[in-house]
C-alpha cells in the first residue's frame, strides 16, 4: 500500500483509497465515499445465487427503476479489472447516464463459488482524479466469502472477527462507535454475540478516573472487577 492510500474494511469488502476521501454513508453492506465535491463511489455487495440479486444491486443511482447501459472501462482500469478476474471475479463495466455532476458509471462484479455480488458506482466519471482513485481501488480490492472471518477498519476502528459472525448491527455517534455481530446457534446451542466499542477521547474519559474503573461503571453488568482480582490472584 502506498503511504498517502488508506485501507478501509467494512463488512467484508476491504480496499485502498486516495487521500481526500472519506466514508460518507456507512450501513449493512453498503459503503459510500465522498469528497469535497460529494459522492465519489458507491459499493453494494450481497451473496446469493444470481438473477434478482444482481437487478437489485444493479439499479443506477441517478435513473430508478431504469437500467444501466454497456460500457467499456476507462482504459485506467485495465489492470485492476484483470486482477479481480484472477480472484475469480467476473466483470461487467457499465454507464448510468449524465446527472448534474457528470457522467456517472461503474462495474457489476460477480465471483461464482462465493455466490457474491458487487456493484462499483462511480460519480464524475469525466474526473481524471476520480477514475485513477477507483482503480487504485479495485487493484487492492478483496471481498470475503459468507461467514468468513472479516477484518474491519474504518473511523479509526481496527479489528478482527472470527468465522461465523455477522454484523447485525452498527451505531456511529460522536465519542463512541459500536458494532454488533451475531454467530448463529446450532441445534443445540444458543447463538454468540460480540459487540465493539470505541470510545474517545481517552484524554477526557479517563481525566478522574482509571481505565478499570471506567471500564466498570460503562460496562456495569459485566463482572469486570471479579474477573480482573481473578487474573491478578491467579497471576
Amino acid at each position: 500500500m502506498k503511504p498517502d492510500m488508506e485501507r478501509i474494511a467494512w463488512n467484508g469488502l476491504e480496499f485502498e483509497t486516495p487521500p481526500g476521501w472519506w466514508p460518507g454513508v456507512v450501513k449493512g453492506r453498503y459503503l459510500r465515499l465522498d469528497d469535497e465535491e460529494g459522492p465519489v463511489l458507491e459499493c453494494k455487495w450481497a451473496y446469493g445465487p444470481s438473477g434478482a440479486l444482481d437487478r437489485r444491486l444493479s439499479k443506477s443511482p441517478r435513473k430508478k427503476g431504469k437500467g444501466l447501459g454497456a460500457a467499456d472501462a476507462p482504459a485506467q482500469w485495465k489492470y485492476p479489472l484483470g486482477r479481480l478476474k484472477k480472484q475469480g471475479f467476473a466483470a461487467k463495466p457499465f454507464t448510468w447516464g449524465k446527472d448534474e455532476q457528470g457522467k456517472g458509471g461503474g462495474v457489476h462484479l460477480r465471483h461464482k463459488e462465493k455466490k457474491a455480488a458487487l456493484v462499483l458506482n462511480v460519480f464524475r466519471l469525466r474526473d481524471k482524479g476520480i477514475v485513477a482513485g477507483v482503480a487504485a481501488a479495485m487493484a487492492g480490492l478483496t471481498l470475503a466469502g459468507q461467514g468468513d472471518g472479516l477484518a474491519w477498519n474504518i473511523f479509526g476502528m481496527r479489528a478482527e472477527t472470527p468465522e461465523g459472525f455477522m454484523l447485525i448491527d452498527q451505531q456511529f455517534n460522536p465519542g463512541h462507535f459500536r458494532l454488533t455481530l451475531e454467530k448463529p446457534g446450532d441445534k443445540d446451542g444458543l447463538p454468540g454475540f460480540l459487540v465493539l466499542d470505541r470510545t474517545g477521547p481517552a484524554r477526557v474519559l479517563l481525566r478522574r478516573t482509571s481505565l478499570a474503573e471506567w471500564a466498570g461503571s460503562y460496562y456495569a453488568k459485566l463482572p469486570l472487577f471479579k474477573q480482573a482480582r481473578s487474573i491478578g490472584e491467579s497471576g
